[in-house]
C-alpha cells in the first residue's frame, strides 16, 4: 500500500482528510497520513518545504493541503506560483541534506478557496468533518438555503 503523507493547515483539513477522503484513498491502494502544521492559515513555502522534505524519506508520497487565503508571504503570487515554490524548496532541502527522491513523489496543492466555505456547499458533508449536534446542521442548511434563493 502507498503511504501518502497529506501536510495540512489546519484541523478541519485534518479531519476532511480522516473521515472523507481515507475510505475513498484506501479502497485504491492509498494510506493518507494527514500531517497537522498548524492551527488554520499563515502558512509558509518554508515551513511546507521542511515538513514536506522531512516526510518524504518516510512516506512513498507526499503533498500539502493549504488554503491560498492564508497563505503569509504570498504577495502577488498566483497559486501555481507557489505550488512551484513550494516544490522547489522541497527540492533544495533534499538535495542539501543528501537525499535522493524521485521529484513525482513530491508534489503541493494549494486550494484557491477557503475549504471551509466550500464545506457549507453542502452541509451534511460539513457535518461529517465538523462536530455538530442536529440543531447546529439545521440551522446552518437553513442558512445555506437562504443564500441560495437570493443567488
Amino acid at each position: 500500500m502507498i503511504t501518502l503523507s497529506i501536510v495540512v493547515e489546519g484541523q478541519t483539513e485534518e479531519e476532511f482528510v480522516k473521515i472523507v477522503l481515507a475510505p475513498h484513498l484506501r479502497a485504491r491502494g492509498i494510506n493518507p497520513d494527514p500531517i497537522l502544521i498548524g492551527k488554520g492559515g499563515g502558512v509558509t513555502v518554508g515551513k511546507l518545504g521542511q515538513d514536506m522534505a522531512k516526510r518524504s524519506t518516510t512516506g512513498n508520497c507526499v503533498t500539502t493541503f493549504v488554503d491560498f487565503y492564508g497563505f503569509a508571504g504570498k504577495g502577488n503570487a498566483t497559486i501555481s506560483q507557489l505550488e512551484r515554490r513550494i516544490n522547489d524548496n522541497v527540492e533544495q532541502r533534499m538535495k542539501k541534506a543528501g537525499v535522493l527522491r524521485q521529484r513525482q513523489r513530491v508534489f503541493s496543492y494549494v486550494q484557491k478557496y477557503e475549504f471551509e466555505s466550500l464545506l457549507f456547499s453542502d452541509v451534511s458533508a460539513f457535518s461529517k468533518v465538523v462536530e455538530m449536534s442536529k440543531e447546529a446542521e439545521d440551522r446552518l442548511q437553513r442558512i445555506r438555503n437562504e443564500t441560495t434563493r437570493k443567488t
